[in-house]
């Protein structure tokens, strides 16, 4: 093998490695919930919290995908259970509350397939339900028909001891005015599965995030 050559190779080789370490940082991950901002702890359930709406932080997440540019505010929630016990999540909710205590429920990534944007900034944007009794509704997809979103989308029914679940939930708030300062993040229907007992609510305010 020429000189010339194995030196190129080993400066493409270098030069990659250097490289590397940055853009593994750009990958998506979760850390546990105490290490964000926002988060809220009851016996040995904690529960964080992260609205994504930066550009880095979408494109981290999504890709090229931003549903924050279409209204749609991401919220990513960790939970952590570090008890003994299953948790059971059959009956999560996670609803987003606004300044003025609105409370806004999750689309799911299915219903965001037909959503259509608002023409106007200050309108939340309108999604199209499914038609009852058809598997399919009739109409075009929007643009956020996109499978990265159904991938990052919560889904656990249970958190075994010891173990974590994470994922998005996707709300419909618009993003004029911003929806972060004096927002909050409800969640309620965790189960214990040994006592049967339902978890106390965690409301986990937003405002860590304001600015961000």
């Amino acid at each position: 093998m020429p000189r010339s050559f194995s030196r190129r190779a080993a400066s493409a080789a270098a030069a990659f490695l250097l490289l590397l370490p940055a853009f593994a940082a750009e990958q998506f991950g979760v850390r546990p919930a105490r290490k964000y901002p926002a988060h809220q702890r009851q016996g040995e359930v904690e529960i964080a919290v992260k609205p994504y709406r930066t550009k880095k932080d979408l494109k981290i997440a999504f890709g090229k995908v931003n549903p924050y540019k279409y209204g749609i505010l991401p919220v990513l929630v960790v939970i952590d259970n570090s008890s003994d016990h299953a948790m059971e999540l059959k009956h999560l909710k996670v609803r987003f509350i606004t300044s003025d205590r609105q409370g806004i429920e999750p689309l799911s990534a299915e219903e965001l397939r037909y959503f259509r944007p608002s023409s106007s900034p200050t309108e939340r944007p309108r999604y199209i339900p499914q038609v009852p009794g058809l598997s399919r509704p009739r109409v075009k997809k929007g643009p956020l028909a996109k499978s990265v979103l159904a991938e990052r989308e919560f889904k656990a029914p249970v958190i075994a001891p010891q173990s974590s679940a994470a994922g998005f939930f996707y709300y419909n708030t618009g993003a004029d005015p911003d929806p972060i300062p004096g927002g909050s993040v409800y969640i309620s229907g965790i189960r214990d599965l040994t006592t049967g007992q339902d978890l106390f609510y965690f409301e986990i305010s937003t405002d860590a995030y304001k600015g961000n």
